[in-house]
C-alpha cells in the first residue's frame, strides 16, 4: 500500500498497526467472553476460526490466480 502512495505511506503504515492492535483487543474481548461464559465452547470457536481463515486463503489464492493469469507463473507455489 506504502508504494501506492508514498507521499502518504506513513499515515497508511500507522493506520494499518492501529487496525491491527484494534483487531487484537477486539480478539481478546471476544475470547474473554466466550471464556468467562463456558469453556466448552471454546475449541468449536477455535475450529470455526480455523475453518474461516482456510475458506478465505483458498478463496484469495483462486481470485489472485484468475485475476493475475498472466503472472500466475511467476507467484505460484512450487507444487511437491
Amino acid at each position: 500500500m506504502a508504494s501506492l502512495a508514498p507521499d502518504a505511506s506513513d499515515v497508511l503504515l500507522s493506520l494499518n498497526q492501529s487496525v491491527m492492535q484494534i483487531a487484537i483487543a477486539a480478539g481478546a474481548g471476544a475470547g474473554g467472553l466466550v471464556a468467562a461464559r463456558t469453556l466448552t465452547v471454546l475449541p468449536l470457536m477455535a475450529a470455526a476460526g480455523v475453518a474461516a481463515s482456510l475458506v478465505l486463503l483458498l478463496l484469495t489464492r483462486c481470485h489472485g490466480r484468475s485475476a493475475h493469469n498472466s503472472s500466475a507463473a511467476l507467484t505460484e507455489c512450487p507444487k511437491p
